[in-house]
């Protein structure tokens, strides 16, 4: 088994995130913040925090994004970057109290920071097809993006 030495592994770890990379470049997302369900407007976030707020996005090198929660829902979109501030839209799957069901998205949120890890903050709106009509589940959250 060969070893490596902490002085070349904490070198080669430094180098990594020195290399401006497309690869590297694509942020990960986690992100906390209350849901608007359809049943009345959001409540707070759970200490801790449920199911329903939280989300985990995904941003590729080419400006695609995918966003997984149990509130508004799945999404895949396009996302507009300005250099901080930001605006997504696209389409998927709708998840509300009263329903579920496809239809179209947009996000604005903004990083701020800078280095691997950066602050977070976004609102989006959903509007979803159903059987009995029409629901917009919502939510605006907070959270910490890895690049």
């Amino acid at each position: 088994m060969t070893t490596i030495p902490i002085k070349k592994l904490l070198w080669m770890i430094g180098t990594l995130t020195l290399i401006e990379s497309k690869a590297l470049s694509a942020p990960i997302s986690l992100r906390f913040g209350p849901p608007g369900v359809g049943t009345g407007g959001t409540n707070p976030v759970g200490i801790p925090p449920s199911l329903a707020d939280i989300e985990i996005g995904y941003v590729s090198a080419n400006k695609w994004e995918t966003n997984i929660s149990a509130i508004p829902g799945l999404f895949i979109g396009k996302r507009i970057d300005f250099k901080g501030p930001y605006m997504s839209l696209g389409g998927g799957l709708a998840i509300s109290a009263n329903g579920v069901g496809p239809g179209p998205y947009s996000a604005f949120g903004y990083d701020f920071g800078s280095g691997s890890f950066r602050f977070n903050a976004e609102y989006k709106q959903a509007i979803g097809l159903t059987s009995k009509g029409t629901i917009n589940p919502y939510a605006l959250r907070i959270g910490i993006a890895w690049y």
